[in-house]
């Protein structure tokens, strides 16, 4: 089996992490015994746009033809972008659909798979039509929670690409709702997730991993953020759940790993607040695994998700989370942890729940038990039987 995978959730020259999940999943797809092509695309900017985001700042990433991540390449296609195409969306994907038939024999390929919705998915679809070639889209959160909002003249093109997929996958109940307010009406569709590496997220020793990473003294409580500083994952909140706690458990090591535009702010944030706050970014799945074991809880303070890979992978360490009520979070934590309701005095509610729980833990066996759903083997698995079952389907019409 072959498949040309399109994808716009990718690691960049900047941030080499990005699209990790992808990145595993494609590397146990591989493990499986699939073989995968990866591409994306670089959009080529005219002289005038790029001005425009260098002024801005918007323009740190640099062109790199080839990107590994976790031993996985990704291919990125150069389109080039004229200013008539950001006032015609059409002819832009145009192109890049032009791009993607001159750099790939797009019949060599027994399906394509695009990881994110709009533009990927969509010219996945374009291309299914075009080729006959089974499509499957994977819709991962903010493409369908966020982005069509932002931009509802993408809507049509994004329910287009949807409905014309042979399967959508969508992470949890929750996307498929919001998918359903935008006018998704298909039952062309699975939910399945992303999923964890269960041999690599496993539960160490508290003490040990404390020793190793020179936490001291080591029964201090730490609490933790690991994401993205960016608003839709509640990065901004973080200051007043952190005060919270701090003003009830004085003596509390705060971690935040990761990077974003939120950054600056934030630590001017703790600063005033006086917060013991420690910040790491740019660190190996290794070192993630290490921090998540020497966490006593894992805050997920998100205004809108998928079902976010990092709450499993906390799972599967026996790390604990409070969440917030939105999109697949709830899904994920199950009993492995609080959930706490979007509305007033979100943030003191939330530092309330982190307490709760730090007071009375649930039980890591059980946390463990609730990731091993979630194995890679266990998504891989349902993964190649719905692409041999669509390929199949093809093959006898």
């Amino acid at each position: 089996m072959k498949l040309l995978i399109i994808t716009g959730a990718h690691p960049t020259s900047s941030t080499a992490i990005g699209g990790l999940f992808i990145s595993r999943n494609i590397k146990k797809l591989v493990e499986y015994g699939v073989e995968c092509d990866i591409i994306s695309y670089y959009i080529n900017n005219n002289k005038f746009i790029r001005l425009i985001k260098i002024l801005l700042r918007h323009d740190r990433i640099k062109y790199i033809k080839t990107i590994n991540s976790d031993s996985v390449n990704y291919n990125f296609l150069s389109v080039n972008e004229s200013f008539e195409d950001r006032l015609r969306p059409h002819k832009l994907i145009d192109k890049m659909v032009l791009t993607t038939i001159q750099e790939r024999d797009i019949r060599a390929y027994d399906l394509i798979h695009a990881h994110w919705v709009y533009p990927h998915g969509y010219i996945a679809s374009l291309l299914k039509q075009k080729y006959n070639i089974p499509c499957i889209i994977s819709a991962l959160g903010s493409d369908i929670h966020t982005h069509p909002y932002e931009n509802p003249n993408t809507i049509p093109l994004i329910l287009s690409g949807l409905h014309h997929a042979d399967i959508v996958f969508f992470m949890s109940e929750a996307l498929l709702k919001k998918a359903e307010e935008l006018g998704y009406q298909g039952k062309n569709y699975r939910i399945l997730s992303y999923g964890v590496d269960t041999d690599l997220f496993v539960p160490t020793e508290k003490d040990d991993v404390r020793r190793m990473l020179g936490v001291s003294p080591l029964n201090k409580k730490i609490v933790g953020f690991i994401g993205n500083l960016i608003s839709v994952k509640g990065a901004d909140r973080l200051p007043e759940i952190f005060k919270g706690v701090a003003e009830k458990l004085p003596d509390v090591q705060f971690v935040i790993v990761g990077s974003g535009v939120l950054r600056d702010s934030l630590e001017e944030r703790f600063k005033k607040y006086q917060l013991n706050v420690v910040f790491f970014s740019g660190l190996t799945t290794e070192e993630v695994v290490q921090w998540i074991n020497a966490l006593d809880l894992l805050v997920v303070p998100s205004r809108n998700e998928g079902l976010p890979n990092v709450i499993l992978e906390a799972l599967a360490c026996g790390c604990p989370i409070v969440g917030s009520d939105v999109g697949g979070i709830p899904e994920a934590i199950g009993n492995g942890g609080k959930i706490v309701q979007m509305g007033p005095d979100f943030e003191t509610r939330f530092s309330d729940a982190v307490i709760t729980v730090m007071s009375d833990p649930p039980d890591k066996n059980e946390l463990r038990q609730r990731a091993l759903k979630y194995d890679w083997r266990e998504i891989v698995r349902e993964q190649v039987h719905v692409y041999e079952e669509v390929i199949q389907s093809k093959i006898q019409v």
